[in-house]
């Protein structure tokens, strides 16, 4: 458009099936009391496009928007051999994701230092066909990187981030290598503060990366057991 300027954008198409087996046997196991066979059917969809500016020789700039809309179903077939009885493709759960987001980041560049910030905002409705349940947050970071000798490198960044829960934590049934893992529809995201510090240089054949870091979370998407075998997801301090 301008010397300097690009526009860019990228979409995506994912659908995807797959399905898990779960087996109950008898006392020693000869033959099969119930069967299940789960199935997850999802599609996904997004889209961004962005925006590149080179100011002069020191400084850039990228901002944009992108959006994701995701659907999950999961269905139950069941064959249970002691009642004689069968279903299929009963509906066990479903969920819905519509999230977009505004971002922006800037890059400068010193003699010897480098600058790097950037800031997003985000927003989602997450849940199924009868309620969706709204989201937003603030994001963003400052990374600061110096070069102390022709050998040493330092490097600050701090920042703050957030994630949504995945669509297992959320909704449905999984069995994992654990035991039976049941979504929570109640489930919030979680946020974490960074601060890291780095350490690195080389100097003929070696190299060398010293790294020190803090991380808090807040409301941390963690299992939970809540029987034997048998867990859900919580949102922890």
């Amino acid at each position: 458009i301008r010397p300097g300027f690009k526009l860019s954008n990228r979409a995506s198409l994912l659908l995807l099936q797959t399905d898990q087996s779960f087996r109950s046997f008898n006392s020693d196991m000869t033959d099969i009391n119930v069967e299940r066979i789960r199935t997850y059917t999802k599609s996904t969809l997004d889209y961004e496009i962005a925006a590149d500016l080179q100011l002069g020789n020191s400084t850039a700039v990228k901002s944009g928007i992108d959006l994701y809309y995701s659907n999950l179903e999961e269905l139950n077939s069941e064959d249970n051999f002691i009642n004689n009885t069968f279903i299929e493709n009963e509906l066990i759960a479903e969920r819905l994701d519509y999230q977009g987001g505004v971002f922006s980041m800037i890059d400068r560049q010193f003699t010897n230092l480098s600058a790097t910030g950037s800031l997003r905002w985000d927003i989602a409705s997450i849940g199924d066909q009868d309620q969706l349940r709204t989201f937003s947050a603030i994001t963003g970071g400052v990374d600061l990187s110096m070069k102390v000798s022709d050998y040493i490198n330092s490097t600050w960044s701090l920042g703050r981030f957030f994630r949504y829960p995945t669509q297992q934590e959320a909704v449905g049934v999984f069995f994992g290598g654990r035991g039976t893992f049941l979504g929570n529809p109640n489930i919030k995201p979680e946020y974490s503060h960074q601060l890291d510090w780095a350490v690195s240089g080389f100097k003929n054949k070696f190299s060398y990366k010293v790294t020190v870091w803090f991380h808090h979370f807040n409301g941390r998407i963690t299992a939970i057991p809540t029987g034997e075998n048998e867990f859900t997801y919580e949102n922890v301090e």
